[in-house]
Formats: C-alpha cells, structure tokens, sequence
C-alpha cells in the first residue's frame, strides 16, 4: 500500500471526497508539523493503534498529535499518561510484560 499521505494527496488531487472520507472515519487525521527548516506542513496520521502502542514505538507524526492534543500538558507528562494507559490496556488484556515473567 502507498504512504498514506501520497494517498490522501492524490485524493484530494482528483477531488475523491467520498474515499476520504471513508478514511477519515477509519481514524486517519490531519496533523500539522514543524519540519526541520521552520515551515509547516500537513501529514496525515493513521490513529488505529495509537491508544495501545507505547509512545517512543509510535511514528513522529503519531506523536506530534499526542503532543497537540495534549498541548496543556508537559512534553514529559504527555508520554507518561499516554504509557499509562497503553500499560493498563495490556495488563487488561492479559499481555502485559510482567504476566509474561509471572509465567516463568
């Protein structure tokens, strides 16, 4: 499969409203980022996993939308809670690092 972003793009360029749509509400948003030479540019972001992928494996767009979302947040404190909570959805599913050693 093509990059996302090529492939919202070329929707976009042949005006395909209905397919990126149908995107969007599979959980692919807009996000703004900072490139290395000052400007901005629009990336497109898939948030299917997001909620249960911890913070450093996630992609550098995936975690410019945590830090935009969370933007009343510290830097710190928005990897923390979002860890968090990726550790409580794993130990609620039983695939928790700790239930493995427990196994031992």
């Amino acid at each position: 499969m093509n990059d996302i972003n090529e492939t919202v793009n070329n929707l976009i360029e042949n005006d395909n409203i209905n397919e990126l749509e149908k995107l969007v509400n599979k959980g692919i948003v807009p996000v703004k980022v900072m490139l290395m030479n000052g400007n901005y540019e629009i990336r497109w972001c898939n948030t299917k996993d997001l909620d249960i992928t911890y913070y450093e494996d996630l992609d550098s767009t995936q975690q410019e939308l945590l830090q935009q979302t969370y933007s009343n947040l510290e830097y710190d404190q928005v990897i923390k809670n979002h860890d968090d909570n990726v550790e409580k959805w794993e130990l609620k599913q039983g695939c928790h690092i700790s239930q493995w050693l427990n196994k031992l």
